[in-house]
């Protein structure tokens, strides 16, 4: 006997077994019952809540109209503030550029 007809012997009792497995495997999965007896049985119960919209009367009061109708004194301030923010944020972006 020649190695290449050995190493088919091998080969082919490697796939039997394989094969064999697997028939079987395939037989239990067929020979499974089919139906189940019933036991016991509990009911199941859910409550729902449904949410309901209510109206009530409710106080509101208004803000007084400014003194300032052209709101000059308001924007003088929030252009400064905004000029110190930018200025400042400039100076941080300067500092970290020197560094790199």
């Amino acid at each position: 006997m020649d190695s290449s007809m050995i190493k088919g012997f091998v080969i082919g009792g490697i796939a039997m077994v394989v094969v064999s497995a697997g028939a079987v495997t395939g037989y239990k999965v067929m020979t499974k019952p089919k139906f189940a007896e019933v036991v016991g049985v509990q009911e199941v119960t859910e409550t729902v809540v449904t949410p309901r919209e209510e109206c009530h009367d409710v106080q509101v009061t208004k803000q007084a109209p400014t003194s300032d109708p052209n709101r000059v004194t308001g924007t003088v301030i929030g252009d400064a503030s905004a000029l110190q923010d930018r200025q400042r944020h400039d100076a941080k972006a300067d500092r970290l550029r020197r560094h790199l």
